[in-house]
């Protein structure tokens, strides 16, 4: 367990990293490179949404339905 909870970190921090660098994710190939299925990076996505709206950063990780993919945009709460 703990051995997957440390591939789940480093799957999270890669991801991040990569939406920081302005990379535009697709669920689907993110999936293939990590070796887990959709729904886990839907789940990494929404843990990244609610420790970025916690922290108050100025980004957000939104999905693009036209492009099938999710992308870093600034922040468009009105705070």
């Amino acid at each position: 367990m703990e051995q997957r909870s440390e591939l789940k970190s480093a799957r999270l921090l890669e991801l991040y990293t990569r939406l920081e660098q302005g990379a535009v994710l697709k669920k689907s190939n993110s999936a293939q490179e990590f070796h887990v299925m959709q729904r886990s990076i839907q789940r990494d996505m929404k843990d990244l949404r609610c420790f970025l709206a916690e922290r108050h950063v100025e980004r957000e990780v939104i999905y693009d339905g036209r492009q099938r993919a999710t992308e870093w945009c600034p922040a468009t709460r009105g705070d």
